[in-house]
């Protein structure tokens, strides 16, 4: 049966994928960013605050990686 909704309707679509995706891009860049001032930091507590940041932003890049991955499986299992 063909579901009557049109596809103006779907609540996620492809702009939703693209903006996670771009945001997960953002989020790793930012991680690899303070991986490498982690490694060539010379501030006393340089290493702790890089850290925090890291654990925070890996945290993040995991969330949006299953956002991501949620978005994609509506957007392939959705046949209107």
């Amino acid at each position: 049966m063909d579901n009557p909704q049109s596809k103006a309707d779907l609540a996620i679509d492809r702009i939703n994928y693209a903006k996670n995706l771009i945001g997960l891009a953002g989020f790793t860049a930012l991680f690899l960013y303070c991986a490498y001032l982690l490694s060539t930091t010379s501030k006393p507590n340089g290493p702790l605050v890089y850290g925090i940041v890291m654990f925070a932003l890996l945290l993040t890049i995991i969330r949006s990686a299953r956002r991501v991955v949620a978005i994609r499986r509506i957007i392939l299992t959705d046949k209107r």
